[in-house]
């Protein structure tokens, strides 16, 4: 039985972060594939908890799953929310970690007055999982917008 807790990620996840997205990487199933590796890891997830707001889904201690929001102010109107990563561990899918944190997502973007949500090009997996991913995402309202997945706040 799982006991998830959502929280804002910080530096002090560094780790917790990196051991997460390692298989992904190491098997291949990304485009940014070739930017992870031992060597340049460390910047990588280092830019992506700096630049971005991560949201963590943790089981006890153990990181299980994360999304990260980047939010686009613009001077004229309210500002846009973008879903740029979303990841769960595999132990743990179907168990709601994703719901969790597109749930975390949108309440981050609700705080921030956000406009809109989007969802774009989270996955480069093989169909099946981009159509779960799809397929989560409609369940909370959003809708295709050139070929994107867009939720009005």
């Amino acid at each position: 039985m799982f006991n998830f807790k959502v929280r804002v990620l910080t530096d002090d996840d560094w780790d917790s972060v990196f051991e997460l997205l390692r298989p992904w990487y190491d098997e291949g199933h990304w485009s940014e594939a070739s930017e992870f590796s031992p060597e340049n890891g460390v910047a990588f997830v280092s830019d992506m908890l700096e630049y971005s707001d991560c949201i963590g889904c943790f089981d006890g201690s153990e990181l299980v799953g994360l999304v990260c929001c980047d939010v686009s102010y613009n001077a004229r109107v309210r500002p846009d929310c973008f879903i740029t990563r979303l990841y769960s561990s595999p132990h743990v899918r179907g168990s709601g970690v994703s719901r969790l944190l597109v749930e975390a997502a949108l309440l981050h973007a609700r705080s921030r007055n956000c406009v809109s949500v989007y969802a774009a090009n989270l996955t480069n997996f093989s169909d099946r999982d981009n159509t779960l991913h799809d397929n989560l995402f409609k369940k909370y309202g959003f809708g295709v917008v050139s070929n994107n997945l867009r939720k009005v706040l």
